[in-house]
């Protein structure tokens, strides 16, 4: 059963606001079925050790959630809660020689637990000239975009750039649609489910990192602008058909899609941080055998009008539901029973969202973000235009062989582009050695 507050250490810190239904659910299964969000950075440069560690210190000091644990009383809701005096742990390895799949494969092996220590690590794979940077966050506390921002301000404090004042705390979402906070529980949880071991049982995380080229970047956008659809739509639609390809269910059963959706725009808030998402789903059913094209158009309609206020609200209500029955991170059946959050396939597509790439003497030669979701049939593609290029990560416990190739080549051809090009159509990183489970931390 989960420990309650009464088994922790005294509280110092001040409580900062309760989770909405999203970061609930995100707190209640990164227990049993971790869900951190997840980016490497690839710099080149001279740095040292200790600058990194100045550096992240000057980060967490800009993020409130990087200061803050989620803390939970027993049949009250959790919330965050800062956590003075702490650092956020950096952890240090030769760049020679690192296994770095392995390493993005452990991380997602080790949870955050119950979310009551800081909510947030850093692991630095360093060498004289060059470094790599894995961050790693709880999901309740960081979306994607968040990452993307916390990364580029640690190399520029690293390259000895002065970063922006402190963020505000980004209040819940359903604050913008005049919701309040979540309301009490209509069904408390019951005091003695034992505690699982679900989570050590389960399969290692499979990894794999691509890089769709710039020409090959240019060919697709063109195409899918030329076809009434967009990047997502066309994105989508690929790993769509590449998936029926490689699974008999996919092609006898309906699938199903979740894309995040980044509310910022909506909410005209371009630099809250924490998890400022919802998400849209899209499914195919067994007799969809639409032209590619025509089906990524059918597809970009659907997320125009999830983007709408009026659906994300329903949305919010609907994950609101979700948790209206006080969980229990130790016990399975009451996280998600009825399957609401269940999918076959997430496409997280963060666009262009203007990355830096040049910080002084650094340049950042690499980013490729990713998340896992759903179980453990389901596929995670995470991906981000950075300069240009498209960085894709495929993270699955049961993954697909040769998806984002498949994937990759169902574009090449929806979109003509010829495969004797000087530039590759993705550049792939070398083979995973997969990692054991008590390798992790």
């Amino acid at each position: 059963m989960f420990h309650s507050r009464d088994n922790l250490d005294i509280s110092s810190g001040k409580k900062l606001r309760t989770l909405d239904g999203l970061e609930e659910y995100f707190w209640l299964s990164e227990n049993t079925f971790p869900r951190t969000t997840i980016v490497l950075a690839e710099i080149e440069g001279a740095t040292t050790v200790d600058s990194w560690r100045d550096a992240l210190t000057r980060v967490q000091q800009r993020y409130p959630l990087l200061n803050a644990r989620i803390r939970k009383e027993p049949g009250q809701r959790p919330y965050f809660e800062t956590f003075p005096g702490r650092s956020l742990p950096l952890r240090v390895l030769a760049l020679n020689g690192a296994n770095l799949d392995g390493a993005i494969a452990n991380e997602f092996a080790a949870s955050f637990g119950y979310g009551d220590d800081l909510l947030a690590r850093v692991t630095l794979f360093h060498s004289a000239e060059r470094s790599e940077i894995l961050l790693s966050a709880h999901h309740a506390a960081t979306d994607g975009r968040t990452n993307l921002r916390i990364i580029q301000d640690l190399i520029a404090a690293v390259s000895g750039e002065a970063l922006g004042k402190p963020l505000p705390l980004f209040p819940a979402i359903g604050e913008f649609f005049g919701l309040g906070e979540p309301p009490l529980y209509t069904q408390l949880a019951p005091a003695n489910a034992p505690s699982t071991d679900f989570r050590s049982k389960l399969p290692t995380p499979f990894v794999r990192r691509h890089v769709l080229g710039r020409h090959e970047l240019e060919a697709v956008r063109a195409s899918a602008r030329g076809n009434g659809t967009t990047v997502q739509g066309a994105l989508v639609g690929a790993f769509f058909y590449a998936g029926r390809r490689a699974s008999q269910s996919w092609r006898t059963a309906p699938v199903l899609c979740f894309s995040p959706v980044d509310l910022r725009p909506l909410f005209n808030t371009p630099e809250a941080a924490g998890a400022v998402i919802s998400v849209l789903p899209s499914t195919m059913q067994p007799l969809d055998n639409l032209p590619f094209w025509e089906f990524a158009r059918q597809l970009k309609q659907g997320m125009l009008a999830a983007r709408t206020k009026e659906s994300v609200a329903l949305a919010l209500s609907a994950v609101r539901q979700v948790v209206q029955a006080e969980g229990d991170p130790d016990d399975l059946s009451t996280i998600d029973a009825k399957g609401f959050y269940s999918h076959d396939l997430m496409v997280s597509n963060y666009g262009d969202p203007g990355v830096r790439t040049k910080f002084g003497h650094l340049t950042l030669t690499a980013l490729y973000p990713s998340v896992i979701t759903g179980g453990i049939n389901t596929q995670s593609i995470s991906a981000v235009t950075v300069d240009g290029s498209l960085y894709i990560t495929h993270i699955s416990r049961q993954a697909f062989p040769a998806f984002v190739e498949d994937a990759c080549g169902i574009l090449r051809e929806s979109c003509n582009i010829s495969t004797e090009l000087p530039e590759a159509v993705f550049a792939q990183t070398p083979a995973l050695s997969f990692v054991n489970r008590a390798d992790s931390r």
